[in-house]
């Protein structure tokens, strides 16, 4: 059996952007997708018909016919942190093993998943679960980094609004420009993260969502939702909401001596807690084996 654990991400910042290749920091925690493959009769259904996964998988069906995908979704298919991704290069992953072909090249999993898409999107999501941690990508500037969190005393919160806007229909209707003051804004962030400016990085997390926010491109709900959170406490430096139109979730981040303050606002609020802390996660991992092929542990 083979398994595969790839992380949860969020945008800390790049939404939309990200759709024409430019600057953004995506950030990768618990809890972790699991696929499982073992050999036996072929059991695919996890893969939604008509998805990038579904037709990748029938274009290589002599390779991976005989092999059983198990998906563990942590999030119970709520989406807004990228199970659809989570899938893809799981099976991109098996593809390669089966072949004797090297991982370490993140670019050619998202490279695949456009090829296979038939909606706009920026595969951002690939290239970040893959390589993890906190992933800056600005592909304009044919730049993948990835970075730890350098602020030991400063924790991320990742929590759940329960509102949820379909990703494909909201990119679909969307007319893309290149966002040149969102560029600029998360190219600050980024600066700011890697000279670890703690104050720096939370005003550009903040000027962020402002500037989607004056672009009409968070939901009421999520705007209702993060004024009130700021009208009841000034714990938190930073403020967004995050995935399509700000709807899926909420990042916050906070001094770690007010962690049981926040955790019990967001209690308060009903609000369910998907991450806290500033431990991040690895990149997609791979281990065991389908027999012939060596044991993974990559």
């Amino acid at each position: 059996m083979i398994e595969i654990k790839v992380p949860s991400k969020t945008f800390l910042c790049g939404e939309y952007v990200a759709l024409n290749g430019g600057p953004a920091l995506v950030l990768n925690t618990g809890p972790e997708f699991l696929m499982s493959i073992t050999k036996g009769a072929s059991e695919y259904s996890v893969f939604q018909q008509g998805s990038p996964c579904d037709q990748f998988f029938q274009d290589n069906l002599a390779l991976l016919k005989d092999l059983n995908f198990d998906f563990k979704d942590p999030h119970a298919g709520r989406g807004g942190f990228g199970a659809s991704g989570a899938k893809f290069n799981s099976l991109v992953a098996v593809e390669k093993l089966l072949q004797g072909k090297p991982l370490f090249n993140s670019l050619d999993f998202r490279e695949k998943l456009l090829h296979y898409s038939r909606q706009q999107q920026s595969g951002y999501d690939v290239i970040s679960q893959f390589n993890g941690e906190i992933c800056f990508i600005d592909l304009n500037d044919k730049k993948i980094e990835r970075l730890s969190w350098p602020f030991e005393d400063k924790f991320i919160y990742v929590v759940r609004t329960g509102n949820k806007l379909n990703t494909h229909e909201h990119l679909a209707n969307l007319q893309v420009t290149t966002y040149p003051i969102l560029t600029r804004i998360a190219t600050q962030a980024y600066d700011s993260l890697k000279n670890i400016q703690f104050n720096e990085f939370s005003e550009h997390i903040n000027a962020y969502y402002n500037q989607l926010r004056a672009l009409n491109l968070i939901c009421t709900e999520t705007l209702q939702l993060t004024d009130k959170i700021k009208q009841q406490t000034q714990m938190f430096s930073a403020v967004k909401g995050c995935g399509a139109a700000g709807s899926d979730t909420l990042l916050l981040l906070a001094d770690q001596s007010n962690d049981l303050s926040a955790k019990k606002l967001f209690s308060d609020l009903g609000l369910e807690l998907v991450f806290s802390g500033n431990k991040l996660c690895e990149g997609m991992s791979l281990t065991g084996s389908l027999g012939k092929e060596a044991v993974m542990n990559a």
